[in-house]
């Protein structure tokens, strides 16, 4: 077996590769997720970690500093303002400093929204809404895989792809009751205020919904990394915000023959981020004994003008 996961799947995988490793060929694990992360004590921090990461990306390269200068001044002064001064558009929708950290987060899934991030916040600064409303209403759902005749569509689609209900069965269980919200805070306390506090009070809110889920506490091994010699390619997103680099190299410590990338500027999940880190990926389960080359991951530019 060539195993792939991607998210909560490099979960499952790393499971098997300790449970169940006879047969298992291969591994590639795309945004990991190790079991032994400190996932919700982390949270708050990996995503100022990939909005400031992507902000000084934008400062590092010149054409995008030039076009956007003093961009991270520019994102904390818009915070700061929304949380003071909401704005309202024709469609009940509201921009405030939580919303735009909220949907922010959700953009940074998404490598190609993250390139047109500068140039977005950049214009919000200036008070034209435009490009950052664009870059925030994405639709989620392909046009040609929804029916306009399709009755269940009609209300809410990502109910039909999301149970809350196992989600927070299975998060609460596995990772939430072994975070700490007190290391969370100590961990953003350092960044600017308005951010440290939203993203705090999101965890926060997440904590006391597994109280009321009250599940028993799992079995210790649950928590514990996983040891194992099976060739195995790890893939992740330099601002990915919620399996950052670091869990990669986390599980790789104990993974003796593993392979980490680092896919610059990228997101959440790699596999289908382009052409060289599919091929990358085919090359390694065509030759698991041996690094692939990552020599064609390189450094996309951010949206100009």
């Amino acid at each position: 077996w060539n195993l792939i996961g991607v998210s909560y799947g490099t979960r499952l995988a790393l499971t098997a590769m300790r449970d169940y490793p006879q047969g298992i060929r291969s591994v590639v694990l795309d945004s990991v997720y190790p079991p032994n992360a400190n996932a919700y004590s982390e949270q708050p921090l990996h995503i100022a970690n990939a909005i400031e990461g992507m902000l000084a990306g934008c400062a590092a390269q010149a054409a995008c500093n030039r076009a956007y200068p003093d961009l991270r001044d520019k994102f904390y002064e818009l915070l700061e303002d929304l949380e003071e001064n909401p704005v309202e558009f024709d469609d009940d929708w509201v921009l405030n400093a939580q919303s735009l950290l909220d949907d922010l987060t959700q953009a940074l899934y998404d490598s190609a929204a993250i390139l047109f991030m500068p140039y977005a916040l950049d214009e919000a600064y200036y008070e034209n809404y435009d490009p950052l409303i664009e870059l925030l209403s994405e639709e989620e759902y392909d046009d040609d895989f929804v029916d306009d005749d399709d009755w269940y569509f009609e209300d809410d689609a990502e109910d039909l792809f999301d149970s809350e209900g196992a989600y927070y069965s299975v998060e609460c269980y596995e990772s939430v009751y072994s975070g700490d919200l007190d290391d969370a805070w100590e961990l953003v306390a350092d960044f600017p205020t308005v951010l440290a506090e939203i993203l705090y009070g999101d965890l926060e809110g997440l904590y006391q919904i597994c109280e009321i889920w009250n599940l028993p506490a799992p079995d210790r091994r649950e928590s514990e990394p996983v040891s194992s010699d099976i060739p195995t390619l790890l893939l992740a997103g330099e601002y990915d915000p919620v399996t950052p680099p670091e869990w990669a190299h986390l599980a790789a410590r104990t993974l003796s023959r593993s392979y980490v990338f680092v896919g610059p500027a990228a997101g959440h999940a790699l596999i289908d981020l382009n052409d060289c880190t599919m091929r990358m990926i085919v090359d390694f389960i065509n030759n698991p004994q041996r690094s692939p080359d990552g020599s064609c991951l390189t450094r996309p530019a951010f949206v100009l003008p």
